[in-house]
């Protein structure tokens, strides 16, 4: 589990993404993949998967917000590292239509 003080999503934030670096042989997290590791392992519940697209949903329990968890690196091993959006539910529901 991610260790450290991470906040919620600030309403004005639309997307946080993680970045990483590779030290002495080592990958390395920033801060940004830590806290995405732990809203989703702490904060978010996730409500729908897209294996094909390699995406998952989630919704901020606290807002009710839904925000979706993808991998903007492809040419990168297994993705790179992740990055959460805020989509509106209108969006959810066209993305995973088991919400409808």
């Amino acid at each position: 589990m991610p260790r450290g003080n991470f906040a919620h999503p600030r309403p004005e934030e639309t997307s946080i993404v993680g970045g990483f670096s590779v030290i002495d042989g080592k990958v390395v997290e920033d801060a940004s993949l830590a806290r995405i590791k732990w809203l989703v392992q702490e904060v978010f519940r996730e409500v729908a998967k897209d294996e094909r697209h390699w995406r998952t949903l989630y919704k901020d329990p606290d807002s009710g917000e839904f925000w979706e968890l993808d991998y903007p690196h492809a040419e990168m091993h297994g993705g790179g590292p992740q990055r959460v959006t805020r989509i509106t539910p209108q969006d959810a529901r066209q993305r995973y239509p088991e919400l409808k």
